[in-house]
């Protein structure tokens, strides 16, 4: 039996030079998803802030200011004008599931105002204490006064 090694290092090459090409093109293909995944993730990030300062300037400071942490604020004018410009605001922006405004008192985290109807499951009252343990950033806000997104 002969060998013929010339021709074994041509097929060795050819498989070498595929190969190559296929690792070469699954590392292109990694390194777009990603570029398209921090496009996307950053574009996000503007929409949510943008979001944001657009809620902050459409409600009036004195409004948020004069609103209360209790349950009968419901029945205020200044509520019932601030909850519908946060579900206007929410229907408008799909992408945000819930908008809503907080307070910090007493360490604590109390609603003011929600988007959601008051029949949601999800419904916040005013007043209701946000309690979310895990959520350690959402106070930095209140304590920087510079805006932040939270997962």
């Amino acid at each position: 039996m002969k060998i013929n090694l010339n021709k074994m290092v041509v097929l060795i090459s050819k498989k070498s030079v595929r190969l190559m090409l296929l690792l070469f093109y699954l590392a292109m293909s990694f390194m777009y998803v990603h570029y398209v995944y921090e496009q996307s993730m950053s574009k996000s990030t503007t929409q949510a802030f943008h979001l944001a300062h657009t809620v902050a300037i459409s409600l009036s400071a004195n409004d948020v200011a004069a609103m209360s942490i209790s349950k009968s604020s419901v029945d205020s004018f200044v509520y019932q004008q601030i909850k519908l410009k946060l579900m206007r605001l929410q229907a408008e922006n799909s992408d945000a599931r819930f908008l809503y405004l907080l307070r910090l008192q007493y360490d604590s985290l109390y609603f003011l105002a929600d988007s959601e109807p008051a029949n949601s499951k999800d419904y916040s009252a005013p007043g209701d204490v946000y309690d979310n343990e895990s959520d350690t950033e959402i106070f930095i806000p209140f304590k920087t006064a510079k805006s932040i997104l939270t997962k």
